[in-house]
């Protein structure tokens, strides 16, 4: 297209991979806010951190494995890009999530996310004192508004959590449920589905300046995506489409130190697959984002259990 820089195409990558890159150089992009960037945190995985911690806790945790493991895989990244579904659900309990987004600074966009947890107890005994732990990730602010409750035979309760973003995070924050069940203290281990997307808001980045954008953020990270993910890209990462520019994207992080700029292009591989790239001036940024966008963010949603803490009884 005349007046814009075109980037250089990406090289192609397999249907289910993902390749992350990360070059040398400095530069701003005209109208793309960049106000913070540079090599991130050591990440840690707020899931190994818990299970860490709970290794010698007196508890039986849900085993999660198999196909209960794949349905929770599966709703937590269906959870990443809606704002309400079933997150868990056994013979005992039905975890369900509601999540609603914080828009008080509406020139730079959402900087909190409010989940809302419904707990249901499914059995004809009462669940007693449940509460519940968010381990929080690098890049994430958890605040969790519940203490100690029961939860009544065929009732249900509610846990109200509150996410702020301080910057970018390669994993989602981990929760410990704990409770007592007829007389035996018993608990589950999730991870929670908060993504960096829930937290980008699209740009209107003019098509003649794409070109410069696109080769001023160095950290690049491509995943093999299918047509039908493209066709949810705005939905997934609440960036906008480069208005004359066919499969861009633009948009910024929001979190409580700045905004970053986010670019993402598509490159059509065959009838079904696309390969796309997301580019930033932050390595956990683009990956994050790309996950999101092939529905793998984080790997997978299901807990994990310590051989010596979990239980396959309860399940």
């Amino acid at each position: 297209m005349q007046g814009m820089g075109t980037p250089q195409a990406p090289g192609p990558v397999m249907a289910g991979t993902s390749v992350s890159q990360s070059t040398n150089g400095n530069g701003t992009v005209d109208g793309l806010p960049l106000e913070f960037g540079g090599k991130p945190s050591p990440a840690v995985d707020s899931m190994i951190e818990l299970v860490k911690a709970d290794a010698n806790a007196d508890v039986k945790y849900i085993e999660v494995s198999g196909n209960l493991a794949e349905q929770i895989d599966v709703a937590f990244q269906k959870l990443c890009v809606s704002n309400e579904g079933v997150l868990f659900e056994n013979k005992l309990l039905q975890i369900g999530v509601r999540i609603g987004l914080n828009d008080s600074d509406s020139a730079k966009g959402p900087t909190k996310m409010c989940m809302t947890m419904f707990l249901g107890n499914k059995t004809n005994k009462p669940v007693e004192g449940f509460t519940c732990h968010v381990q929080q990730p690098e890049g994430i602010r958890v605040s969790v508004a519940q203490a100690s409750q029961d939860i009544q035979a065929g009732k249900q309760a509610k846990c109200v959590i509150d996410f702020s973003c301080s910057g970018a995070f390669a994993f989602p924050p981990a929760c410990r449920m704990q409770w007592l069940y007829k007389g035996e203290r018993q608990g589950l281990r999730l991870r929670l589905p908060v993504s960096p997307n829930r937290f980008i808001k699209g740009f209107a980045l003019p098509a003649d300046q794409f070109g410069s954008g696109w080769s001023a953020l160095k950290e690049e990270h491509s995943v093999a995506v299918s047509a039908a993910a493209i066709e949810q890209t705005k939905l997934r990462t609440g960036a906008q489409p480069i208005d004359g520019i066919e499969g861009c994207w633009a948009g910024t992080l929001v979190t409580e130190k700045g905004v970053e700029g986010v670019l993402i292009r598509s490159v059509k591989l065959d009838d079904t697959t696309s390969q796309v790239t997301v580019r930033s001036r932050n390595s956990t940024l683009s990956t994050s984002v790309g996950q999101a966008l092939a529905g793998t963010w984080a790997g997978s949603g299901t807990a994990l259990a310590a051989p010596d803490t979990a239980d396959r009884s309860i399940c």
